[in-house]
């Protein structure tokens, strides 16, 4: 008599890597009428910088409608919004979330804010 032994295989995993995000704006308070200049840096947690991370950003005025910006880190693992703000734009503090989504790495988020005087 002969028996065949078999083997249950686990599943691989897929290694999921982590990466760091940089959310940060040129100064910390604007007159009304500047634009805000907003970069995001996405690198890996080895400090290498990440390009084609996608990158969604969200403005959330002191009152008013939330605005959300969307695009893609360049070769240097980066990416420029500038957001135009004209004499009667509301004044305050405008929180600021960046949150970056790339293949095979865990999300992450960042914040910051910046003021309008």
């Amino acid at each position: 008599m002969t028996y065949t032994e078999s083997i249950a295989e686990e599943p691989i995993k897929e290694q999921v890597l982590k990466t760091s995000t940089h959310l940060s704006t040129d100064k910390t308070s604007y007159l009304a009428g500047e634009n805000v200049k907003i970069t995001v840096k996405v690198s890996d947690e080895n400090g290498r910088v990440l390009s084609n991370a996608d990158v969604t950003v969200t403005i959330t005025p002191p009152i008013g409608r939330i605005t959300t910006i969307r695009g893609t880190t360049n070769l240097n693992g980066s990416v420029t919004f500038v957001m135009s703000t004209k004499r009667n734009t509301k004044k305050g503090t405008y929180q600021t979330k960046a949150d970056t989504t790339i293949s095979n790495y865990e999300s992450i988020s960042s914040t910051t804010s910046f003021q309008i005087r």
